[in-house]
């Protein structure tokens, strides 16, 4: 049996299509916080805690920290990065599982779930959470 035969003709294309964009070329391992239509999140103040979380969390696992905030509208029109560079361009971007995956915890999840987080792929985060006392106790940091 052909492996187009198992997977049909409409679902060989996909996959020729993910081998073609994503062959020889790496995907890097960052930690997006994302805001655009793909989940709700609260007010501004609730989006700036889960950058502060996400960033932090970065820091503690040595990965480099991104940020895709393109709705309600655009961060960078009223944040410029100092000096650290958080933005991200759509292209750096990977959307295709398993080589990124989202991580979506919005009120009240438990940051527990981060133990459980490949380390190796892209994860784009929608969260509004503080994680800062999870983070202190876990891995000894004082944020």
């Amino acid at each position: 049996m052909k492996i187009r035969d198992f997977l049909g003709y409409d679902l060989m294309d996909q996959v020729k299509l993910i081998v073609s964009k994503y062959f020889g070329r790496r995907v890097k391992s960052y930690q997006i916080f994302c805001l655009d239509s793909s989940a709700y999140s609260n007010g501004l103040a609730d989006r700036l805690r889960g950058i502060i979380s996400v960033y932090a969390y970065s820091k503690c696992i040595g990965r480099e920290f991104k940020i895709y905030h393109k709705e309600p509208f655009l961060l960078s029109t009223y944040f410029s990065p100092n000096k650290y560079n958080w933005e991200i361009h759509f292209d750096d971007i990977c959307h295709i599982y398993p080589f990124a995956s989202p991580v979506i915890m919005l009120d009240k999840f438990k940051p527990i779930r981060l133990n459980s987080l490949c380390k190796y792929f892209q994860h784009h985060f929608y969260t509004n959470e503080d994680w800062l006392p999870f983070l202190n106790k876990k891995y000894g940091m004082d944020f």
